[in-house]
């Protein structure tokens, strides 16, 4: 396990090529899986690998990062120092970021930051189709970005507590999401309007 405790989040590349790991102590590393062991008990785990990308995002607070569907680059969903929710985007991959993007948004490390919500980003995920992302945050909105200029479009806001997990069906239409309550909600959001609801699913 890694010296910096249980990591917030990992994910492979799309290819397979890579995996990103967003540790608990802000930062976040890309390792190459060509030099990582696919054998149970193996050393050569992201622990003892050295990465071939990394990013230190302090004071930000990494909750979990993702890679693009087309994996050329990643977002992390970050707490700001004043609280503020914040969606990062980090240039490691090529191409970088949209150059839409005010350039305001642009860090000295290359990362970009956009405000999404009042309270931490808990949680992201881009749609199959590369055209949204959806964003749950402490404020219990989901918020639903077209990726073009990254801006956010519309918000769901029929859950009470903090959103801790959004995931979209495989062809981009649809939204699930879960909080600290007994229900899941499920959205239909084909087309980017993101304000009509199938209904919700009680969780159980």
């Amino acid at each position: 396990s890694s010296s910096k405790g249980c990591p917030a989040s990992v994910e492979f590349h799309p290819d397979g090529g890579s995996l990103v790991v967003a540790e608990r102590d802000q930062s976040v590393h890309i390792y190459d899986c060509r030099k990582l062991g696919g054998n149970a008990g193996s050393n050569n785990s992201p622990s003892t690998s050295t990465p071939v990308a990394s990013h230190d995002l302090k004071p930000f607070v990494v909750q979990e990062c993702h890679f693009s569907p087309c994996g050329e680059y990643l977002m992390a969903a970050t707490k700001s120092p004043d609280g503020m929710g914040t969606v990062r985007i980090l240039p490691t991959l090529p191409p970088p970021p949209p150059t839409s993007m005010d350039e305001e948004t642009k860090h000295d490390d290359g990362c970009y930051t956009l405000v999404g919500h009042t309270g931490s980003i808990f949680c992201l995920r881009v749609s199959p189709d590369g055209r949204h992302l959806a964003t749950g945050g402490a404020d219990a909105l989901v918020g639903l970005w077209d990726t073009t200029d990254m801006v956010c479009t519309s918000t769901i806001t029929r859950l009470q507590k903090f959103i801790r997990s959004v995931s979209y069906s495989h062809d981009s239409r649809l939204l699930a999401s879960s909080s600290c309550e007994r229900m899941i909600d499920i959205a239909a959001v084909g087309g980017g309007g993101g304000s009509g609801a199938e209904g919700g699913g009680n969780g159980g």
